[in-house]
């Protein structure tokens, strides 16, 4: 039975009992059921997949006793790394390393030659290191923020990175009590030491 007959069918037997059924009927859902995959569904195939939808702001919602935990409603995504584009790899990895702790991974994660990774079971955002020609922006619209929870540790760690090769950036766009400093690493990326214990205005 093709998509389209099994949706007519599904509609028909389930008339106006579409929630109280569990079965969601020409709804969009993310499914990764392999047995669909196989038979060629597309992700918003929904017929005849047994899941709750019995609240519209997701309370209540998973899949309904017998369903196929493959599949499943909301995003797949997550974020795996970030990339940096840099003039020297090398460099760049020797500098990033030492700003966050961080290890250099080689082993082709994600497809990237060079993966900054935090220490075995740490978290933080893995950085890929992108050669890249291209001049740095001076306003870019993609910027790292690094947290501190003071102004003391703001200032200590904007010293300590200084004296890693980073540099103070003449920045232009300040509000009059801000948070955060601007730096640049070694290749002239901008990136943020942002105060959190800085009070608003």
């Amino acid at each position: 039975m093709d998509e389209n007959t099994a949706r007519r069918a599904a509609v028909e037997f389930l008339g106006g009992q579409v929630q109280e059924s569990g079965f969601r009927v020409g709804v969009p859902i993310s499914c990764r059921c392999p047995r669909r995959v196989r038979r060629g569904l597309d992700a918003t195939a929904s017929v005849g997949v047994p899941y709750d939808v019995r609240s519209s702001c997701g309370e209540g919602r998973g899949p309904l006793p017998g369903a196929d935990p493959g599949c499943q409603t909301g995003p797949m995504l997550s974020i795996g790394v970030v990339a940096l584009g840099v003039g020297d790899v090398g460099r760049a990895a020797a500098f990033w390393c030492e700003a966050l702790g961080y290890e250099i991974r080689t082993d082709g994660f994600g497809g990237w030659a060079a993966v900054l990774t935090p220490p075995a079971g740490g978290a933080g955002t893995k950085i890929a290191l992108q050669r890249n020609e291209t001049p740095p922006q001076d306003h870019p619209r993609l910027h790292l923020d690094l947290h501190v929870s003071s102004a003391a540790e703001q200032t200590a760690e904007a010293a300590r990175l200084m004296a890693l090769g980073a540099e103070r950036v003449g920045w232009d766009s300040y509000p009059d009590d801000p948070d955060f400093i601007v730096l640049a690493d070694p290749d002239g990326n901008r990136f943020c030491i942002v105060d959190l214990s800085h009070a608003p205005d």
